[in-house]
């Protein structure tokens, strides 16, 4: 790192641990496995079925452990050592990918076997994914945390890139079995990553409150802190539309674009673009500083990104609104991501990202059924224009709350030293 122009090692400052840069290449891995069975399940469902309804409910079954069981995922993830759950929900996410290709290559797979493994695989993310975000800040700290997550992000939007594009190619020439047996070998070696790092976690507390008690401490501390429920209540209102939009791109490939499994790929390869673009912007600011106005800003281009893609019939036009769309989803989720980890409370930060995954998961259920109505009753156009004006009024709604939340976090400030930053920031307030 001490060889880097200052500029290009501060947006890398987070490779200086070792820990990261393990985690981080084990995930990079995994992850190009996760969107070439993803882009390429959602092609062998609507190839099937031929239904936008039917995709909706394949996105339902997968969405809706974490509505179920976030919350209480969220209370072990402060509990548990967080690297060995790691290796544990990533050995079981590798057995259902195993599962779903043998019974593709069997030519027996049928729709309700591919819900029953997507609900089974939704549960292993529901406790996956505070557990996830959660070690992040153990083994990179406080201070380079932002940094962190940005890094992530632009690593999963690399994966979102690579896996859609390579599915396009690899689905033709080696099948949709192959292609998810190629996602379950991914696993390896994010375990043998995971097993490498030698973080030692801080002693577990000889004693715990009961589950429901914790449960209820988590809800009441986000109940109560505005710069925490706010953001997660904006994020659950997004997430109602982004996730199932995602779920009816297949759709809009074939109705809206005239195309086939290559301009799927094109597609969720332009929002992987966009996001990509979106996180090294946010990986390159050295403060936490206006996490507000940028979450706000950053969902005002999201909704009318994808308020303009639903009229758009060339695909030229909308993979460049995808690139748009994509860059300002990225840099509102990665923007809320941060202010929450940043303010949230230690021994609180598990049952928040228990919460956050509910929020950031839980509402796609329901969008998915109401995405994949809109698109058989009025056509695949009406669904992603109703998503775009959706995400437009939530955002007006987060505007107006802003003076709140400046309110509580300096209250916040006053009370819990374990949320300071020090020198880093001039006040707590001034993160929103």
């Amino acid at each position: 790192m001490r060889f880097l122009p200052s500029a290009q090692a501060a947006f890398l400052r987070s490779f200086r641990h070792r820990d990261y840069r393990l985690f981080y290449s084990g995930q990079l891995v995994s992850l190009m496995g996760t969107w070439l069975q993803s882009t390429v399940l959602g092609w062998v469902v609507y190839d099937i079925t031929k239904s936008p309804a039917k995709l909706g409910l394949v996105g339902f079954a997968s969405q809706l452990p974490p509505l179920l069981f976030g919350v209480v995922a969220g209370v072990f993830a402060d509990r548990w050592d967080k690297r060995r759950a790691l290796v544990w929900t990533q050995a079981l996410s590798m057995m259902q990918a195993f599962a779903l290709g043998l019974l593709t290559l069997s030519g027996a797979i049928q729709v309700w076997q591919i819900m029953a493994l997507g609900f089974l695989l939704g549960i292993v993310n529901a406790f996956d994914m505070p557990i996830r975000q959660s070690f992040v800040v153990e083994i990179v700290g406080r201070r380079d945390l932002a940094n962190a997550l940005a890094l992530n992000s632009i690593m999963f939007n690399i994966a979102r890139t690579l896996g859609p594009a390579a599915a396009g190619f690899l689905l033709a020439y080696i099948g949709a079995g192959n292609c998810f047996l190629l996602n379950a070998a991914s696993y390896l070696f994010v375990i043998w990553a995971l097993l490498k790092i030698d973080f030692k976690p801080a002693p577990p507390a000889e004693k715990h409150d009961s589950v429901l008690a914790s449960l209820k401490e988590g809800l009441g501390y986000v109940r109560d802190t505005a710069f925490i429920r706010n953001p997660l209540l904006l994020l659950a209102g997004v997430s109602f539309v982004v996730i199932p939009l995602m779920t009816q791109l297949p759709a809009a490939a074939v109705e809206l674009l005239r195309g086939g499994p290559k301009t799927l790929g094109f597609l969720i390869s332009c929002i992987g673009l966009g996001a990509i673009f979106g996180a090294a912007h946010l990986a390159a600011r050295n403060s936490p500083r206006g996490l507000g106005a940028l979450i706000a800003s950053s969902s005002i281009v999201y909704g009318a990104a994808i308020a303009a893609f639903s009229v758009s019939s060339r695909i030229e036009i909308s993979c460049l609104l995808l690139v748009v769309a994509g860059a300002g989803m990225m840099r509102q989720g990665v923007a809320c991501n941060t202010l929450i980890q940043t303010l949230v409370q230690n021994n609180m930060r598990g049952r928040v990202m228990g919460l956050y995954a509910i929020t950031f998961f839980g509402l796609a259920p329901l969008g998915s059924l109401l995405l994949g109505w809109l698109a058989a009753a009025f056509g695949v156009r009406t669904a992603y224009a109703f998503g775009g004006v959706w995400v437009l009024g939530m955002t007006a709604w987060f505007v107006y709350t802003l003076p709140d939340m400046k309110k509580s976090a300096a209250f916040m400030a006053a009370r819990h030293a374990d949320v300071n930053l020090g020198e880093s920031l001039e006040s707590l307030e001034s993160i929103i």
